[in-house]
């Protein structure tokens, strides 16, 4: 115990309030102080008199102020606080109460937070849960929406195959006098009985997804009468031209998978009224091919048109072909012209364009110069970009050779045969062949006016035995078919250096005769520093 009895350290609130009991009676102008154990009363409670502190202020020996010296001074006493003494116990009691309310209040805020974040996380899986359920009932609700619409389209489909089912096997052929009393002869009208056969079978294949990749539509006559002829159109036939454009859309939409269709019409004519049920339908469909052969013309048909279009609404469309189709030299512009727009686009060519037997006597020079214009916007320096061209049976000769020198670099394949080319013409040919290095096949065959000289030309563009370096210099990548004595084993690889070191090897063996292995005079000129490289390739070819 210190001076006037302020504790030293803490005390208990028991020994505390005994204290205060004893200096009840002695505390100068200090109210009474009632201190109860937590247990019974929450707080402190405390009641001053200003009055009284006052008065025992005033009854303090005043100093340096001339005070009464006569005034007797309080003495200590043991068993009392002073006011200032009794005021920092006030204070620590104070301060001891307030931080057992703090203490109180933080752990009541923290049972609050802490049940506000359960509620915070019970809210958000309920939340989560109540998302998730609605995107379930969305999509049991879409799945709901599409079943109802597959059932729709079943439905429709069911009726649709029923239909064109019950057609295509209950349909009648049409009588064999209908033909005859038309005054065709009696294998006419077997052959157009074998037609509706035929497309019969083929819309039912079109329909189950079992007619593979070739559609063709083809009437060939075998009487010698009759051979080269084109059936003529009936409107008997409509109903079949129908049924062929709805089954080709339906293979497109259920069958086709990444496959495509190529669709061949022979020998039949299609006049306008054809044309105009076929065109919607191989406009949408799935077809990569789109050929027709001597279909009747010339006549007043809108040919040109319906390929025009065609070609440049469909892009799965890649290749086009025509056989004894004769048109004008407007209509063929009209194709090419369509197909040069469509390739200058560079995302879906025209990889194949066939012309067989469509001109008599040659082609115009204009015409010419048109389909090279349409083949020569397909090319980006890759052989894979260059087209496929066949100029079949066409009566070309010197007048055209000109026009095609110039245009092989732009062209994958080219295909003259059976044309008027003769050794001259050859040798102009071979001449442009020698600084190509983009056709892979050049076909000349049937060409009866190139002889020995011609075919010298075209096997020194591409086999120049009179030196090494020109050798290496000569034509690599072109296969040329189609001359007497054959030389389209040479450059038969696709690699064009290999091409390139079995000629040279093929020149060292067989140059050397009854001497060494290779001929070694060849390699005179050859640095020695290239030698290791010249033995290693003569090795890898060996192998």
């Amino acid at each position: 115990m210190s001076l006037f009895g302020v504790p030293t350290s803490l005390e208990e609130p028991a020994v505390a309030r005994k204290r205060a009991r004893k200096t009840e009676d002695g505390s100068c102008g200090v109210a009474q102080l009632n201190v109860e154990s937590p247990g019974n009363r929450p707080f402190l409670e405390c009641r001053y008199d200003a009055d009284i502190l006052a008065e025992s202020e005033q009854s303090e020996p005043s100093q340096g102020k001339g005070g009464n010296d006569d005034v007797p001074v309080a003495q200590p006493n043991d068993n009392a606080l002073s006011v200032p003494a009794y005021h920092g116990k006030l204070k620590w009691m104070v301060q001891r109460e307030r931080a057992l309310e703090r203490r109180k209040t933080d752990e009541i805020n923290h049972r609050q937070l802490v049940s506000l974040r359960a509620l915070q996380e019970e809210n958000a899986l309920l939340k989560a849960r109540l998302e998730a359920s609605e995107e379930r009932s969305q999509s049991l609700q879409k799945h709901k929406l599409e079943v109802d619409d597959m059932r729709l389209k079943l439905k429709e489909l069911q009726g649709c195959y029923s239909d064109a089912l019950k057609w295509a096997y209950t349909a009648e052929t049409t009588p064999r006098e209908h033909w005859i009393e038309k005054g065709y002869p009696e294998d006419y009208a077997d052959q157009m009985a074998n037609l509706q056969q035929s497309m019969r079978n083929i819309i039912k294949d079109l329909r189950m997804g079992t007619v593979g990749s070739k559609c063709t539509i083809d009437v060939r006559f075998d009487e010698e009468n009759l051979i080269g002829i084109s059936a003529d159109h009936d409107d008997v036939l409509m109903p079949y031209w129908k049924e062929l454009a709805n089954a080709i859309i339906h293979w497109s939409d259920y069958h086709s998978n990444k496959n495509h269709l190529e669709i061949y019409i022979a020998y039949i004519e299609t006049p306008n009224e054809v044309l105009d049920v076929l065109r919607p339908a191989i406009k949408q469909s799935k077809v990569k091919f789109a050929g027709f052969v001597h279909d009747g013309t010339p006549k007043s048909w809108k040919l040109a048109e319906f390929v025009e279009d065609i070609i440049q609404t469909n892009h799965n469309l890649t290749q086009v072909g025509f056989t004894g189709i004769i048109l004008s030299s407007e209509e063929w512009k009209k194709i090419f012209n369509a197909i040069r727009i469509r390739n200058a686009v560079q995302s879906s060519i025209i990889r194949y364009l066939g012309l067989s037997f469509c001109f008599d006597g040659g082609i115009n020079t204009e015409v010419l110069k048109d389909i090279f214009a349409s083949t020569s916007a397909a090319w980006d320096g890759k052989a894979a970009k260059g087209m496929r061209v066949q100029l079949l049976g066409n009566g070309m000769s010197s007048r055209e050779v000109s026009i095609i020198a110039e245009s092989l670099s732009s062209l994958a394949y080219l295909n003259l045969d059976e044309n008027r080319f003769g050794d001259a013409d050859a040798a102009a040919l071979a001449e442009a062949l020698s600084s190509s290095t983009t056709l892979r096949r050049f076909s000349v065959k049937g060409n009866n006016e190139i002889k020995s000289n011609g075919r010298h030309a075209f096997l020194h563009a591409i086999f120049d035995v009179s030196s090494l370096a020109s050798c290496a210099a000569s034509n690599h990548t072109c296969r040329i078919d189609g001359l007497e004595k054959d030389i389209s084993a040479l450059n038969c690889r696709r690699e064009a250096s290999l091409n390139k070191w079995e000629k040279i090897f093929a020149m060292l063996v067989l140059s050397s005769g009854e001497g060494p292995f290779i001929n070694t005079a060849l390699l005179s000129g050859i640095p020695a520093s290239l030698m290791p490289v010249l033995l290693g390739k003569a090795d890898f070819a060996a192998k």
